[in-house]
């Protein structure tokens, strides 16, 4: 599987080159910048075969099967879009594009032309998110009566995050790591009590920071809190509360550093250290077996219901909806 990345952003090395090298059935094949010098400095520094000095060039190579596609998340759309319709399958640096109408849109039009279409929330591929999913799910802590949630960082100014027309905002990112792993462990779509937002002084439209207060199934609570100006160090965590214990996830979307800790009628206090393997090679096995296999309809459905679910966000809090195409 030849793989085209759009744009030579940071997350690509971490995101695709590590993992082809782990994976014998993916190779880097082609880079394009908006700069044809800097992704020529690129490839060659990477040993990278091919470059291109547009995205639209690299789209039309037909020697690339797939597109990988790093960019600011007001890009993803458009060129989620024209890499489907040139018969390319793609995997999308999350949020998969800026709005729910976006989602529905595009993984339709990835049906109608059979390609796969994968949001990269890499961190719900690996082994130790999937065991956190069945300490839940088998009942290890009881019934889940409260889910919280943060992921806040301080992130210096300029940058695309505080920027409406690339669908900035903390609810976008990094809130979308925990509008995600709400979708993910509980089957039933939630509803939103309260949201509590404060806005950029450069940009009202923005949300810096972002907290929400949400009901699963009339019985279990959820708190999530992120931030893109916090003043404290990086927290990244997932927490669960049942009836009979707890379970905390600790930096899930970093493998190196992550860690479970369950606490339950059997074990007083019991963590887990994250496998080393990293989040983005498993969710690179995900997407070749995706592609030979056909299709998970359960992944579309996260995917899509948490795009549906950050619309809904932003409009409890009487902030715009992002993305044009609405």
């Amino acid at each position: 599987m030849n793989f085209g990345s759009l744009g030579i952003a940071k997350i690509l090395e971490e995101g695709l080159m590590q993992p082809a090298e782990d994976l014998q059935e993916a190779t880097v094949m082609a880079v394009a910048s908006r700069e044809e010098s800097k992704a020529k400095e690129f490839a060659t520094a990477n040993s990278i075969e091919k470059y291109y000095g547009s995205y639209q060039s690299l789209i039309e190579d037909k020697d690339i099967d797939a597109v990988y596609i790093p960019l600011p998340n007001g890009l993803h759309y458009k060129w989620a879009k024209k890499a489907i319709e040139a018969g390319k399958h793609v995997l999308c640096e999350k949020p998969l594009c800026s709005n729910g109408f976006e989602a529905f849109s595009l993984y339709e039009l990835a049906k109608e032309k059979n390609l796969i279409l994968l949001d990269a929330y890499h961190h719900s591929f690996h082994p130790s998110f999937l065991r956190a999913k069945e300490i839940i799910n088998k009942g290890e802590i009881g019934e889940i009566i409260e889910m919280r949630g943060r992921f806040t960082v301080n992130i210096p100014k300029p940058d695309i995050r505080f920027d409406f027309s690339l669908s900035g905002g903390a609810f976008m990112d990094p809130g979308c790591y925990l509008v995600h792993a709400l979708i993910h462990f509980f089957d039933e779509y939630p509803e939103i009590i309260s949201t509590q937002v404060k806005t950029d002084q450069d940009d009202s439209r923005i949300d810096i920071e972002s907290r929400a207060e949400l009901l699963i199934g009339k019985k279990t609570k959820v708190n999530i809190h992120s931030s893109i100006e916090s003043n404290e160090e990086m927290k990244i965590w997932l927490e669960f509360f049942g009836k009979e214990g707890s379970l905390k996830i600790n930096n899930f979307v970093r493998s190196a550093w992550g860690t479970l800790q369950l606490s339950n009628r059997d074990t007083e206090l019991k963590e887990e250290p994250f496998s080393k393997r990293g989040t983005f090679s498993h969710q690179l096995e995900e997407f070749s077996k995706l592609i030979k296999q056909g299709p998970n309809k359960q992944l579309e459905n996260e995917s899509k219901n948490v795009m549906k679910l950050l619309d809904e966000l932003y409009i409890f809090s009487d902030l715009p909806i992002r993305g044009e195409e609405i």
